[in-house]
């Protein structure tokens, strides 16, 4: 059972669904960014992602969640010398609230937001670069790794892989 402390801080309407961010994970600020226009940066990044696929799983069978294919984009893109970053918001949609985890990976112009949904990966991809963000997706709380994430006491949301977990413990494989 998550133990979250909700406090509404603020709150941006957008068409229909209200975004912003409304929770508190153990850590302290929040943060607003805007969107990367760099094209070779968005290149790196989908390469990358391109370059893995899931294995023994298939995305039928919903055994993944946002926080942990955001875990694994991290690993990742770290592996390859990018530097990502977890980051987690809320948004309320139809009166409900849902929490929902993806990636930055900070550029000299802003990020390139990688989209970690379920319904947004396949065999052959792992995440999606998102072109034309929703407010809830250039704000958020972040965390510098999985362990990180785990520290703010939500051990049941992730493995807690690191940068020295084997591949061959994970459900990706790399291509090349």
């Amino acid at each position: 059972m998550l133990k979250w402390l909700v406090i509404l801080v603020s709150i941006v309407t957008a068409g229909a669904t209200t975004y912003g961010p409304h929770l508190i994970l153990g850590v302290d600020e929040i943060h607003d960014v805007t969107q990367s226009n760099n094209s070779t940066a968005i290149q790196i990044v989908t390469d990358v992602l391109s370059d893995y696929y899931f294995v023994g799983v298939a995305p039928e069978d919903n055994v993944f969640d946002c926080s942990d294919i955001s875990e694994l984009i991290w690993y990742a893109l770290n592996n390859n010398g990018i530097d990502a970053i977890l980051v987690g918001n809320y948004a309320i949609h139809n009166g409900k609230m849902y929490a929902h985890m993806f990636v930055w990976v900070p550029t000299q112009d802003g990020v390139v937001i990688i989209e970690s949904r379920g319904e947004n990966w396949s065999e052959s991809r792992l995440g999606e670069v998102i072109y034309d963000p929703t407010p809830m997706y250039t704000s958020g709380w972040v965390w510098d790794s999985p362990t990180e994430f785990l520290k703010a006491g939500q051990q049941d949301d992730m493995r807690g892989i690191t940068l020295d977990t084997p591949i061959e413990e994970l459900p990706i494989r790399r291509k090349s």
